[in-house]
């Protein structure tokens, strides 16, 4: 539920950042902005395989690979996920007065995180029809919203008490229930 809220004006370098980490430049784009922050988190995917693909062949064109390397290669993606997420929890909550809506069509992140969801555990080497297959149905189900995703803040469902209850972070929330949905959808492609 949109709601028309005080807007201010960018005071500061943490609100420039906060609009940059929200909107991913694509959110200002008319017509789709949440499918071409769909695609900015494909583009963030397809860096991160890039960028493990070449340190896999510098270190192994040097040493052999060790199994260990692997372990820590995800567990260095997870973390950082991880911390996307909380940059990106924050961030949704600082702009919403900057912005002037309780959920501003502006803000993209949660469709990167939850895009980036569909593909964290799932292999680097998949072909580009899983990776259009996840992204489309990350953005059907996105679109849609099955049950146990729409809950939100107006929702008589929702599972926040009313007081504590903060739109944007709770906003924040529902792509990532969508790409927990359809996290398994490319692995069963695969195999």
């Amino acid at each position: 539920m949109k709601t028309q809220i005080e807007r201010r004006a960018p005071s500061c370098l943490k609100d420039f950042f906060a609009l940059a980490v929200t909107t991913f430049g694509v959110g200002y784009l008319p017509l789709m902005p949440g499918t071409y922050g769909s695609a900015v988190g494909i583009g963030i995917y397809l860096f991160a395989a890039w960028c493990v693909n070449f340190v896999e062949h510098f270190v192994n064109s040097h040493h052999s690979l060790p199994g260990s390397f692997i372990a820590w290669t995800h567990a260095i993606i997870l973390i950082a996920f991880l911390l996307f997420c909380l940059l990106g929890i924050w961030a949704a909550g600082r702009s919403t007065s900057l912005l002037g809506n309780s959920d501003p069509p502006e803000t993209v992140v949660d469709e990167v995180i939850g895009q980036l969801i569909v593909f964290l555990f799932v292999p680097f080497g998949i072909g580009w029809p899983f990776i259009l297959a996840g992204f489309l149905l990350f953005r059907l189900f996105d679109i849609w919203k099955p049950s146990g995703t729409r809950a939100g803040c107006g929702s008589s469902r929702c599972s926040y008490p009313r007081r504590k209850r903060r739109h944007t972070r709770h906003r924040a929330a529902r792509p990532r229930l969508v790409g927990q949905y359809l996290r398994r959808c490319p692995d069963k492609f695969y195999l």
